[in-house]
């Protein structure tokens, strides 16, 4: 950029050294000299050789710059090759690292799935303790059944026992011969049965209906 600028100052400073009016085309210090009376401004010449000086030594200065940043460009390189070494063990770390982290997920998800079947199993277990208590309410309540069902049973025969026993003696007394009398209880009620000389005896029942 610096160079491009030179060839503009050059010209400018060429054309300021031999100017020529643009105008008219004549040179300028002639004009001046014999009266132009269309412009009396002038160039300054040693601004711009001076301008040029520093554009060159800006020139230089930037080109000692760029030397010193190419000599410094084998250095640098093997410096990034170095770098690029201690940042491949790095990456290599950060994936492991990564992957650590990923395993960590999965296995927090699988610590909670662990606690949730806990909290389910622990849910079922009070279910089933619920379901043995009342289990254990309906056996006590059905042997309370069945231990008052027994009694009465028990009841039931003592009674039908005594009927039948009251049935036979009466039977004997009315029936003088060898007679014998029995009351059951089955399904279908009550039932008075006689034998007579061991054989059972529907008349002797009829009669006594009668």
């Amino acid at each position: 950029m610096l160079r491009s600028e030179l060839p503009e100052s050059r010209a400018r400073w060429i054309a300021e050294n031999n100017p020529v009016c643009p105008i008219c085309a004549v040179p300028i210090d002639k004009a001046v000299a014999e009266g132009c009376g269309i412009s009396t401004a002038t160039c300054d010449l040693h601004a711009l050789q001076h301008q040029i000086i520093n554009l060159k030594g800006n020139v230089d200065r930037e080109a000692q710059d760029i030397l010193a940043l190419e000599n410094q460009k084998s250095s640098l390189q093997y410096e990034l090759g170095i770098a690029r070494q201690h940042l491949k063990p790095l990456e290599q770390t950060v994936a492991a690292l990564e992957r650590s982290l990923l395993d960590q997920s999965n296995t927090i998800r699988a610590v909670q799935r662990l606690v949730d079947d806990a909290d389910r199993y622990e849910k079922l277990l009070i279910d089933r303790e619920n379901v043995a208590s009342s289990l254990e309410r309906a056996t006590s309540q059905l042997g309370s059944r069945r231990d008052e069902l027994s009694a009465r049973r028990q009841s039931a025969r003592e009674s039908i026992a005594r009927l039948s026993f009251a049935f036979d003696t009466v039977l004997k007394e009315l029936v003088p011969s060898n007679i014998d009398g029995e009351a059951r209880l089955d399904g279908n009620g009550l039932s008075l049965t006689a034998k007579l000389d061991g054989e059972r005896s529907t008349a002797a029942i009829d009669s006594l209906r009668s």
